[in-house]
């Protein structure tokens, strides 16, 4: 393995650690990851009330008039996967500006998949309720993770590796 190579892998293990440390932190979880939270359940919410779904939220709890309810936790939140594409923006050698752009992308890319996650959650779970459980589990949560890493993949390989390549 080349020097880059390791730097790269380095950085982003260290980076991930250090995520991973800061949001477990009680201080930092009650003032910063559930408010986060509790805002992706109002944005979902108002996502589904377009669609004429009718919901409302407690705290972090998305509620029908049909007694279906869903509660975004910590791991539904979208703040690992965000971890785990900001730790790879930060590792990948890069200006500051493109870093910089590659954190705005990939921390709106992987919010917005993971509203559409909630969303279409939460639709599934309220019309076909049996079928909830394998989508949380299997289909969305690889969804997302593949989703973000092909964002992150656009961003190191078009904005960034592309125009430092020779034009032939």
């Amino acid at each position: 393995m080349n020097r880059p190579a390791l730097a790269f892998v380095a950085i982003f293990l260290a980076s991930l650690l250090l995520f991973s440390i800061v949001i477990r932190v009680d201080a930092i979880d009650k003032s910063l990851i559930v408010p986060f939270t509790a805002l992706i359940a109002r944005v979902s919410s108002l996502t589904l009330n377009l669609f004429g779904l009718g919901t409302s939220v407690f705290g972090t709890v998305i509620m029908g008039g049909e007694g279906f309810a869903v509660d975004i936790l910590n791991g539904c939140n979208g703040i690992y996967v965000v971890g785990i594409v900001v730790s790879a923006v930060l590792a990948f050698p890069s200006t500051k500006k493109e870093k910089l752009v590659g954190l705005l992308l990939g921390v709106t890319g992987v919010q917005v998949v993971n509203l559409i996650r909630i969303v279409s959650l939460y639709y599934i779970g309220l019309t076909n309720p049996a079928l909830f459980d394998r989508f949380h589990h299997y289909v969305w949560q690889t969804g997302v993770i593949v989703l973000s890493m092909a964002i992150w993949i656009f961003w190191a390989e078009v904005l960034v590796a592309a125009p430092a390549r020779p034009r032939t």
